[in-house]
């Protein structure tokens, strides 16, 4: 008969010894064999929210540059139309639209490819626009641009050209009289804030006023300025302003 055992039956000793070892193989071996799998699910949800976020970046890369084309086609377009009519005329002012065309088109093609540039640059490229608007419209347009730039902070390429253009564009159409645009720049090395201001046609309905351009700017800054920006939008019967605010670092 063994020790633990009585008439057969096990004692209360040895069923203690039992459980016991239970518990220990339990808590102390089955973990043991566990590790190396929780090893593996851990790597694997890394290396998943790891490519993860390289698609959303990607994604993001794709959706920048896909709006940034949809800003400029028409604006070349309607540039080289009137290049070709001041060819047909021998006007003195072909040879500037064609300097002004081809600053813009290597700005935009080869210059402005990092994520951020620095505002002098853009201020450049907007008065190169600016110029060849003012020969596209003559006196039907009358465009003024300040600036107050403290230092020379960076920001994305592209966001004013799109605001310029954007009150170029609908304070011309259909407009019989003189359209007339306004534009102030001030920037520190923390801080730009840009307003545009736009007559309106009397022809043009206020809601019609806006487009496709404010929606796609809205869009960028929402990707590329999530929380540092502000874009407010004021109207009434006669002007349309936009006002822009970009916190930089």
């Amino acid at each position: 008969m063994r020790f633990f055992e009585v008439n057969g039956k096990r004692t209360l000793l040895e069923r203690m010894f039992s459980l016991w070892t239970m518990k220990y193989l339990f808590f102390w071996k089955f973990p043991q064999h566990l590790y190396p799998a929780f090893i593996l699910i851990a790597h694997s949800f890394y290396l998943t929210q790891r490519q993860l976020l390289k698609v959303s970046e990607q994604k993001q890369k794709a959706e920048l540059k896909a709006l940034k084309n949809q800003l400029n086609p028409h604006f070349i377009f309607n540039t080289l139309n009137n290049l070709y009519a001041l060819t047909l005329q021998k006007s003195e002012r072909a040879p500037i639209v064609i300097e002004k065309l081809s600053d813009i088109l290597d700005y935009v093609l080869y210059r402005c490819n990092e994520k951020y540039v620095y505002l002098e640059s853009e201020v450049a490229l907007l008065k190169s626009y600016i110029t060849l608007e003012e020969i596209r419209y003559g006196k039907r347009i009358q465009v003024t641009l300040e600036t107050n730039i403290e230092s020379n902070p960076k920001i994305a390429p592209l966001l004013l050209l799109n605001l310029v253009e954007n009150a170029c564009k609908h304070s011309t159409s259909e407009e019989i009289g003189l359209a007339k645009v306004s534009i102030a720049i001030d920037a520190n090395e923390s801080q730009v804030y840009c307003t545009i201001n736009n007559t309106i046609p009397s022809l043009i309905k206020p809601s019609q006023s806006g487009g496709i351009g404010l929606q796609n700017l809205q869009r960028q800054l929402d990707l590329i300025y999530p929380n540092q920006h502000q874009l407010l939008i004021e109207q009434d019967s006669a002007s349309f302003q936009v006002t822009l605010k970009i916190e930089v670092k």
